[in-house]
């Protein structure tokens, strides 16, 4: 018995009826995609109990140490903060957070997302494509952000382009549909051990704040009010100096910006501050 050919006319309701249907199957099918994602995003993480105030978050690869719901708190903080409508409680907010990164493999078998490996190829040069790539990963497992623009994927206005010849933000992500920029830094290697000092600290917050306040007014694409300026140490002591002189700083600087401070004292350190 030979099959009766389907009518393709856009009169048949039966056309109507196929087409609907395959468009429910590649919804159902991305919709699958995603989830297979956030899955594979987080089905190595563990989560254990430390102390009464502290968990890690061990992976296969690497482990973080922070403080309990740590993840949901900045996560809130980042798009509460990103509103342009939340100003004044900005000013009274101290946007201030800290972990630790441990390694759990050399730091060779850390499985970079393909995101992290596009910072770590698309950059605009510099020492910093370890601590750049590897801030993007944490925040990525972490939070869940997925990455909008590399470095020289983000675009500002003429003006600012032709005055700025000096760093900008290293990149753009978002956490659902909000936007922020990351600038990464590192305390220098020649601070550490006890050597860093108040002054030391406020020139790294002068030069990186300044920054972020300009990239953030002059930016095109994309469009973001909120930065994270991320800070690596090796050393333990330089995190309250850190943290003093930022509460000193003035607002007009600081309520855009929320600082993320990273201790990684293993042999981590010595390839994120090379």
């Amino acid at each position: 018995m030979n099959k009766k050919k389907f009518n393709k006319n856009p009169k048949n309701k039966y056309f109507h009826f196929a087409k609907k249907k395959k468009k429910l199957k590649s919804k159902e099918k991305k919709k699958k995609n995603n989830q297979n994602q956030n899955q594979n995003q987080n089905q190595n993480l563990s989560i254990r109990q430390i102390d009464q105030d502290n968990e890690e978050h061990f992976y296969d690869d690497f482990s973080i140490i922070c403080l309990k719901n740590f993840n949901s708190k900045l996560k809130e903080h980042l798009i509460f903060n990103s509103k342009e409508e939340n100003e004044k409680i900005k000013n009274e907010s101290m946007n201030w957070f800290e972990n630790e990164f441990h390694l759990n493999k050399p730091f060779y078998q850390i499985k970079f997302s393909n995101e992290a490996h596009k910072l770590r190829v698309d950059n605009a040069g510099g020492s910093s494509l370890q601590s750049e790539s590897l801030s993007f990963e944490i925040l990525r497992r972490e939070l869940g952000v997925k990455l909008v623009a590399n470095e020289l994927e983000i675009e500002y206005d003429l003006e600012y382009n032709k005055k700025t010849t000096g760093p900008k933000t290293d990149y753009a992500c978002k956490i659902e549909n909000t936007i922020f920029g990351v600038s990464v830094t590192r305390t220098q290697e020649k601070y550490q051990n006890g050597n860093f000092s108040n002054e030391n600290a406020s020139k790294l917050f002068m030069k990186k704040l300044k920054s972020i306040l300009s990239s953030t007014i002059h930016v095109k694409y994309p469009q973001f009010d909120h930065q994270i300026l991320h800070i690596w140490t090796s050393d333990a002591k330089t995190i309250p100096i850190l943290k003093e002189v930022f509460s000193q700083i003035e607002d007009s600087l600081t309520r855009n910006c929320t600082v993320l401070i990273t201790l990684a004292s293993d042999e981590s350190s010595s390839l994120i501050f090379k």
